[in-house]
């Protein structure tokens, strides 16, 4: 993720969380497509729902205190 937030250059404050959130969800979404198409072994099904889980919460609080700090 982190790798993916950066490899198009700098970013700026405002572009920061959209980028994160955006990163978050596609590899949330990639998580749970390895899930269902069983590429991932069971044991760790729970411990990517709730690592992409905290991941999103994380994002969501972060462009919330973004959107009060802009007004």
């Amino acid at each position: 993720i982190a790798r993916q937030l950066f490899e198009g250059g700098m970013v700026t404050s405002g572009e920061t969380n959209a980028t994160v959130r955006e990163t978050v969800l596609s590899g949330q979404r990639s998580a749970q497509e390895a899930i269902a198409q069983e590429e991932v072994p069971r044991q760790y099904h729970d411990l990517l729902r709730h690592y992409f889980g905290r991941l999103e919460k994380i994002a969501e609080s972060s462009g919330e205190n973004d959107a009060v700090s802009q007004d």
